[in-house]
């Protein structure tokens, strides 16, 4: 009888002390990931060397689909898996106006896009929910020809009543906003659109970094390892390595609250939840383009963040991979 070696990948937990200790002595990888929060803009809230402070929020849960996605890169290269499972359903994809026929290369299928969601925690803080490790979106978004104030978990980032965002404050149109759906913007009347992902700020190239464990506080990030091989000394060190992938995360003044003030509820405008999904962007039309095969790839749940007055925060989303 053939021996049975079995691996451990845990992406889907966030794995204890003890088996973090145990994954390293063994050499096993462990996927986690940990969100950071940064109140404003990038250039302001600066410590004293002039770098932005972050502060932790929670960490993650890798869903299923995100688990079948680390899976397929490691084994199938540029092919997938035997499963579709944790793809976007049809039906949604229907109401998202996306071809499921249209062509891609599963290699360029990467973590592109982010969403929100208020469904990750109650109204009263401290009830923050965990994350279903079988979810494949942030909940239902708001159905297609329904009243806006009937929305789903799901909010969109940006609402019109046309199929184009309106200019900022600089006269630009928004380029970083996808998965647009047609909706009603009151009681069936008023047809607009709403967009339902946003890239993520620092896509295409997201830095992935190796930092030793070496400061006094553990919340301070280590010395970072460049070069391509250790040197002699580096080999010798006892310090614990640490290995990333660094997404950031933007949402400004307009996210959100054009939802909330169509929607009458300007009072509970908030969000509690960000999720990573992964993609692939295309030509939908020959004027719109949008992202194909996508995937939930993890969720982090926090508690309530108030959109009631215009404000910015910034995120980093880090995915680990060791520990």
């Amino acid at each position: 009888m053939p021996q049975i070696i079995k691996d451990s990948l845990p992406l889907m937990e966030v794995v204890s002390g003890s088996k973090e200790k145990a994954a390293r002595n063994h050499g096993i990888p462990l996927f986690k990931g940990k969100l950071f929060c940064h109140k404003g803009s990038i250039d302001q809230n600066l410590d004293k060397y002039g770098r932005p402070i972050f502060e932790f929020v929670n960490e993650n849960t890798v869903v299923i689909g995100g688990a079948v996605l680390a899976l397929e890169k490691l084994f199938y290269g540029n092919d997938t898996a035997t499963t579709d499972i944790g793809f976007m359903p049809q039906t949604l994809n229907a109401q998202f106006n996306i071809n499921s026929s249209i062509q891609y290369s599963d290699s360029e299928t990467r973590i592109a896009l982010f969403g929100c969601g208020i469904g990750g925690s109650d109204l009263e803080w401290g009830s923050v929910s965990d994350p279903d490790f079988k979810m494949y979106s942030l909940g239902n978004p708001i159905a297609n020809g329904t009243s806006m104030s009937t929305g789903g978990t799901w909010i969109p980032f940006r609402v019109s009543n046309s199929a184009t965002i309106s200019p900022d404050e600089t006269g630009n149109v928004p380029t970083n906003y996808f998965f647009r759906m047609p909706i009603a913007l009151s009681s069936g009347q008023n047809r607009g659109y709403a967009w339902y992902l946003k890239e993520i700020s620092n896509t295409p190239v997201v830095p992935i970094k190796c930092l030793w464990q070496d400061t006094l506080d553990p919340s301070d990030d280590g010395t970072e390892i460049t070069g391509s091989t250790l040197t002699d000394s580096q080999k010798q060190r006892t310090d614990l390595i640490e290995c990333f992938g660094e997404c950031m995360l933007t949402i400004t003044e307009d996210d959100f609250r054009e939802y909330f003030v169509a929607a009458g509820n300007l009072t509970n405008a908030r969000f509690n939840q960000i999720g990573l999904f992964t993609g692939v962007k295309k030509e939908i039309t020959s004027t719109y383009y949008d992202y194909v095969g996508v995937r939930l790839f993890s969720v982090v749940n926090f508690n309530n963040v108030s959109v009631q007055e215009p404000s910015t925060n910034v995120y980093l989303y880090r995915i680990y991979s060791a520990v």
